[in-house]
C-alpha cells in the first residue's frame, strides 16, 4: 500500500497517467506536492529521470487548474449555501436549488439527485436541473442504467463517462435506451456513501461526449456531500414541523375534548341539582311538618340522607374536573386536626350509623396543626370515612387517629371491611376505580371520591396513601401533611351567638321549575318568612318593584327568555337605591358562574340543592344587616 502521494508518483511514474493521479486527489494535496517537489530529493529524482521531469511540468499545469476548482468551489458553495437555502424546509426545493446551481456551474444539460432503495435494486431521482429539456424525475431499475457504472457506484466511487455510447460500462443496448431517452451522452455521477453503504447519487450530465476536467470529479463530491446533508436537515425540519403541527392538532382537539368534557359535567351538574333542589326542601317541609311522628321522622332521615349522597356525587364530580385545571382555590389558615376530625364526623356519621359501625376516635394530647383549607380538609376526611363505612359489612369497625410524627401531622382511617387486593392498590386513586366484587357495587359511588382525596391531599403539599393485606383483611388511609408549630392564640374554635330576629323577611322566589319554587316557598313559609313566588323573568322585574320591595330575592340563573343576570341587572337599574339583597339559587356552581352573578350585581351565589341550614343563617346575616342599616328610633 503507498501512503506518501510522492512515492506513488516515482514508483508508478511510467504507467501512471497524470489525469488519474489529480482525480484522486484534491486541489489543496496537489498544492502541497507541488512545494514537496521543489525540494533537493524532488531535483535530483527530476534530473535522474526526464520522464519524472514531464510529471512536474503536468503537476505545474494541474495545481493551476486545481486552484481555479478551488475558487469555482468557493463560488460553488455560496450559490448553494445555507444563504441561499436558508428558509427552505422542503426536501425537494432544496434539492432543486443545489442541482440548479451545480448544472448552471458545469454548463451541463442536467443535474440530478437520486437516492438508492434499501435493496440497492433502484433509484429514486427527484426533480432536477434541466436546461430546456424535459424532467427525468423518478424510478430507475440500476440495471438499466449500464452494469460498469452501478459497479462503481456500489463500490462508492465517482466516475466519469465521455461518451455513454463508446464507454463499455454503458454502451449495452438497455443502458444506451435508457441514456438516449433522457438526452445524454456524457456524465459525472458522484456517490454518497454513509455506514458503508451508498445511500445516493448526484450526476450532471451532458447532451454531447464531453472531456471532463480532473477537478471536475472532486468538486461534484463535495458537492454531493453538501446535498446530502442539506436534504438531512431539510427532511428533519420538515418532520418536527410535522411533529409539531401534529401535536398543535391534537392539543386543539385535547383541548376541545377537555371543553366539551367541562360543558358536559356543568350542564349534568345543573340537571340533576334541578329535581334534588325540590326534593329536598320538600323533605325539610315534612321534616318540619311531621315533628314528633316517629315513622314521618325516620323517613324524612332517609330521604336527607339519600340527596346527601346524591349532591355529594355530582360535587366530587365537578371538584375533580377543577382540580384538575387549577380551577381550586384553597383558602389556608391554621387549624386543628382535632377540629377537622369533629366537622368530617358530623357530616359522615348519618352513613356510619345507618351501617351499625362501631366508629372509635384517637386524638392527640397535644393539639396537632396544619396550614390547611378546614372546608377542603374536611371533605378529603369525609370521603375516607364514608368510603370505609360503604365497603365494610354491616356492624364493622372504624377507626379514625390523628398525630404528629417528627415533622408531619398524620390522619389516619382504618377498617376491617372487605380490602383490597394487591393489583388495585397502586389504581386505587385513579378516577372510577371500582372494586369488582358485588358488595363493592351496592355500596354505590362513582369511584370519584379516592381521587379528589388524592388532589385535594396534593394540594396542600401532602400525600396519602393506601394499606391492604388482600381481600377480607380490611384497609388503612394514610394522610400526610406538613405540621405546624401550634400558632398563638389557637385554641377552640369560638362560635358566634346569633341573635334572634325581630321581624321576618319579604322574599321574593323565582324559578321557571315551580316544583323547585314552591316547595322552597313552602319551606320559608314554615320558617317564619313572608313569601312570593314567580316563575319568569319578566314577572320578578315587576314584582321587585312592587312597594314595598322585596328584602331578598331568591332568583334562579337559567331561566328562559331573561335570564337570572339580565333580570338581576335590571332590578340594581331600576331599583339602585332599593336595599333588596340578590341570591342566586342555581344549579350552575363553576367558578365562571359565580364570577358573572357578581358581576350581574347579586350578593351571594347558592348552589342547588342549599343546605337548608346555610339558607336560614344566610338570612338570618341578611336580617341582621337590615336592622343595621335602619335608622334609631326618635327618643320620646
Amino acid at each position: 500500500m503507498i501512503d506518501d502521494p510522492i512515492d506513488e508518483l516515482f514508483i508508478g511514474r511510467r504507467e501512471l497517467q497524470l489525469s488519474e493521479f489529480a482525480a484522486r486527489h484534491p486541489p489543496h494535496l496537489l498544492t502541497q506536492l507541488r512545494l514537496r517537489l521543489s525540494g533537493n530529493r524532488a531535483r535530483e529524482e527530476v534530473q535522474r529521470d526526464a520522464a519524472l521531469g514531464i510529471v512536474v511540468d503536468g503537476l505545474e499545469h494541474l495545481v493551476s487548474d486545481a486552484a481555479l476548482d478551488a475558487e469555482l468551489f468557493h463560488d460553488l458553495a455560496a450559490s448553494t449555501g445555507a444563504g441561499r437555502l436558508e428558509g427552505l424546509d422542503d426536501p425537494a426545493a432544496v434539492v432543486l436549488e443545489i442541482v440548479t446551481g451545480v448544472g448552471r456551474h458545469f454548463g451541463a444539460l442536467r443535474c440530478a439527485y437520486g437516492e438508492l432503495d434499501e435493496s440497492l435494486r433502484e433509484l429514486r431521482v427527484t426533480p432536477g436541473y434541466r436546461d430546456g429539456v424535459p424532467s427525468v424525475a423518478g424510478t430507475y431499475p440500476l440495471e438499466r442504467l449500464g452494469p460498469g457504472l452501478v459497479a462503481a457506484v456500489l463500490a462508492g466511487h465517482t466516475t466519469s463517462i465521455r461518451d455513454l455510447h463508446a464507454d463499455p460500462r454503458t454502451s449495452d443496448p438497455v443502458s444506451r435506451a435508457t441514456w438516449d431517452a433522457m438526452e445524454l451522452r456524457s456524465l459525472l455521477c458522484a456517490p454518497i456513501v454513509k455506514g458503508g453503504r451508498p445511500v445516493a447519487v448526484l450526476v450532471v450530465g451532458d447532451r454531447r461526449p464531453r472531456e471532463w476536467a480532473p477537478g471536475d470529479a472532486w468538486l461534484l463530491e463535495q458537492v454531493a456531500e453538501r446535498t446530502f446533508f442539506a436534504v438531512a436537515s431539510a427532511r428533519a425540519a420538515a418532520a418536527l414541523r410535522e411533529s409539531r403541527d401534529e401535536l398543535r392538532r391534537l392539543n386543539a382537539e385535547l383541548s376541545e375534548a377537555d371543553r366539551r368534557k367541562d360543558e358536559f359535567l356543568a350542564l349534568l351538574a345543573h340537571e340533576l341539582r334541578n329535581p334534588l333542589a325540590p326534593i329536598s326542601n320538600a323533605v325539610q317541609v315534612l321534616s318540619l311538618a311531621g315533628a314528633g311522628d316517629p315513622a314521618l321522622e325516620r323517613a324524612t332521615r332517609i330521604m336527607e340522607r339519600q340527596v346527601r349522597h346524591m349532591t355529594r356525587l355530582v360535587d366530587d364530580l365537578l371538584d375533580v374536573s377543577r382540580i384538575g385545571h387549577g380551577r381550586i382555590e384553597l383558602r389556608r389558615e391554621p387549624v386543628a386536626l382535632t377540629a377537622i376530625v369533629a366537622g368530617a364526623l358530623e357530616a359522615s356519621r348519618p352513613l356510619v350509623e345507618e351501617r351499625g359501625h362501631r366508629l372509635s376516635v384517637s386524638l392527640p394530647p397535644d393539639p396537632v396543626h396544619v396550614f390547611a383549607d378546614p372546608t377542603r380538609l374536611e371533605q378529603v376526611l369525609q370521603n375516607l370515612v364514608n368510603n370505609a363505612a360503604r365497603y365494610t359489612p354491616a356492624g364493622g369497625r372504624i377507626e379514625i387517629a390523628a398525630e404528629q410524627v417528627g415533622g408531619e401531622a398524620i390522619l389516619r382511617v382504618r377498617d376491617d371491611g372487605t380490602g383490597i387486593p394487591p393489583d388495585m392498590l397502586a389504581r386505587i386513586f385513579e378516577p372510577f376505580a371500582q372494586l369488582d366484587r358485588p358488595l363493592e357495587r351496592s355500596a354505590g359511588g362513582l369511584g370519584m371520591g379516592l381521587t379528589l382525596v388524592r388532589r385535594l391531599v396534593a394540594l396542600h403539599g401532602g400525600r396519602v396513601e393506601a394499606h391492604s393485606e388482600g381481600l377480607g383483611r380490611g384497609s388503612e388511609f394514610v394522610v400526610r401533611l406538613p405540621a405546624l408549630a401550634r400558632p398563638a392564640g389557637a385554641g377552640a374554635p369560638v362560635r358566634r351567638l346569633r341573635v334572634p330576629l325581630v321581624r321576618p323577611l319579604q322574599i321574593l322566589v323565582v324559578d321557571d321549575n315551580v316544583d323547585a319554587a314552591d316547595s322552597l316557598a313552602a319551606l320559608l313559609r314554615m320558617l317564619g318568612h313572608e313569601v312570593r313566588t314567580v316563575y319568569d323573568g319578566s314577572a320578578a322585574i315587576e314584582a321587585a318593584h312592587d312597594e314595598p320591595p322585596p328584602d331578598v330575592v331568591l332568583l334562579d340563573i337559567g331561566l328562559p327568555g331573561l335570564d337570572g343576570y339580565e333580570v338581576a341587572r335590571e332590578i340594581r337599574g331600576r331599583r339602585p337605591d332599593a336595599a333588596i339583597t340578590l341570591i342566586a339559587l342555581t344549579g350552575w356552581g363553576q367558578d365562571e358562574d359565580r364570577r358573572r352573578s357578581r358581576e350581574a350585581g347579586f350578593a351571594h351565589h347558592l348552589v342547588k340543592p342549599v343546605e337548608p341550614a346555610v339558607l336560614r343563617e344566610l338570612l338570618d346575616d341578611v336580617a341582621r344587616e337590615q336592622l343595621e342599616r335602619q335608622p334609631a328610633a326618635e327618643p320620646a
